[in-house]
């Protein structure tokens, strides 16, 4: 017999997820899951892990709740791990408790883990403290939907307290109701109201006025659901508090080309407030080099080339001293601390990270000296003489997923932008280039007008700095 977790998923930002949350998904046999906003999170479950979408939706219902609750039982009883992964919290609105007593009475063993609910973190991201000294000293939070579509009705005649939060969840459709509701019940006609849409995500959208207004509003500007609605002085606080919609790119939709599952460049961008597409262009594969003879220099302009040579390297020579009278040159910091990590560091580390720099380098070597470039196979040619080791190749991969238009178009190397180019006609307004080479292939394939960020140096941080140097 299993156990099964009973899991928030939080509000929206993946960020939000507990450690405990994110431990339990990583051991699951098996993952029921709600309607997530970030499905990023799936890419945790361990090889084998079976994936089951059971999502709600206003109207759709994927799965009723009586057969959600029979395919946990079922599943306990097949696998070891079950988790079921829902958002916000597992026990505000979420239906855990109606999950957790069907557990019991069948004797599955259980656990609750926690999430971060929306009815609070919602309003912090949108600068809305759900209280505050002086102005609430408390909250109430309310679902606008019951079981079985009964119409919910609410006493709006304790709602009356100006030192009270309420909030409303799932309760963009009984807006006018809820409205109407506080002004008949004698509420101030003035108190502050605030819509939250897709709170805690790039794409959050914040309406705020009063009880007299905010119909008006809503109706010239609807907001898509998920949505929050608060009603309370604490509003007024978000023209201090507005962090989130601040932040330098959001609401900027960028896109980002990796290679391999490499994530550095997307969470700086959307911890700067950034709408991402990450769109993987290739993969890394390693190939067998032949290494015995390597001596006088060896150049390393990424990691993957001394991930690719040191593969290969040990397993021809077994032992790193081999390489001591071997002279490193390195492109970046990052191919530096690479290096570290196999006990070695670089000798010479160009001024600037990019090959042209390594190029000025390379000329000042003595001509009878050999120099050896760990590189994958469609690495640019340096303009002097050496001998090319193969470590490593980029391989394709099948472009899909792009949106229509992005403000931002991050490149990393010059193969991801011939291969975005020929599998996509989206539209980019900029493009952030990480140096010459990636900057000649935009280009030579989107025009010479092309608006181009370059970075200073080859780094996925210096390329983010350039972008948002830009913004402001």
């Amino acid at each position: 017999m299993g156990k099964v977790y009973l899991v928030g998923a939080g509000c929206g930002d993946l960020d939000l997820y507990t450690l405990k949350a994110l431990r339990c998904i990583q051991k699951a046999d098996c993952l029921v899951y709600d309607h997530l906003v970030d499905d990023t999170i799936l890419e945790n479950c361990k090889a084998g892990c079976e994936k089951i979408y059971v999502g709600k939706k206003a109207h759709q219902h994927t799965m009723q709740q009586e057969d959600i609750n029979q395919l946990l039982v079922d599943k306990a009883r097949q696998v070891s791990c079950v988790v079921r992964l829902k958002g916000g919290d597992v026990y505000v609105f979420g239906r855990g408790g109606e999950e957790g007593q069907v557990l019991f009475e069948n004797g599955i063993d259980f656990e609750v883990v926690p999430g971060v609910s929306s009815a609070t973190a919602g309003l912090a991201y949108a600068g809305i403290p759900i209280t505050h000294r002086g102005i609430s000293g408390g909250f109430q939070v309310y679902t606008a939907q019951l079981k079985h579509n009964q119409e919910r009705t609410f006493d709006f005649t304790k709602m009356l307290d100006n030192s009270c939060t309420y909030v409303f969840l799932m309760g963009m459709s009984k807006l006018a109701m809820i409205v109407q509701g506080f002004l008949e019940a004698g509420k101030d006609q003035q108190t502050p109201v605030a819509i939250i849409s897709n709170a805690s995500l790039p794409a959050q959208k914040t309406l705020v006025g009063t009880l007299t207004t905010i119909l008006d509003q809503f109706a010239a500007s609807p907001l898509p659901t998920p949505g929050l609605i608060v009603v309370g002085s604490v509003v007024s606080m978000r023209q201090y508090l507005n962090f989130y919609e601040r932040k330098p790119l959001f609401g900027k939709h960028i896109l980002v080309t990796t290679v391999g599952q490499d994530h550095e460049l997307s969470t700086i961008l959307k911890d700067a407030g950034a709408d991402v597409s990450e769109i993987m262009t290739g993969k890394i594969e390693y190939l067998k080099a032949d290494t015995r003879q390597v001596s006088g220099w060896l150049v390393f302009t990424s990691q993957h080339g001394v991930h690719g040579f040191m593969a290969s390297y040990l397993q021809q020579h077994h032992d790193i001293r081999a390489l001591a009278n071997t002279k490193i040159i390195a492109i970046g910091k990052k191919t530096n601390d690479t290096l570290k990590q196999y006990g070695l560091s670089a000798d010479d580390l160009p001024e600037s990270e990019n090959s042209v720099s390594l190029d000025e380098l390379l000329n000042h070597i003595a001509k009878d000296e050999p120099v050896f470039y760990a590189r994958g196979r469609m690495a640019a040619n340096l303009s002097c003489p050496h001998e090319n080791l193969i470590v490593y190749e980029n391989i394709a991969v099948d472009i899909s997923s792009q949106k229509a238009h992005y403000d931002y178009g991050f490149f990393t190397c010059a193969s991801a932008v011939l291969r975005f180019h020929q599998a996509s006609a989206s539209e980019i307004d900029i493009f952030v280039s990480i140096g010459p080479k990636t900057t000649q292939a935009i280009r030579e394939c989107y025009g010479q007008d092309a608006k181009i960020i370059e970075a200073h140096t080859a780094a996925k941080k210096a390329m983010a700095e350039a972008c948002l140097k830009e913004v402001k």
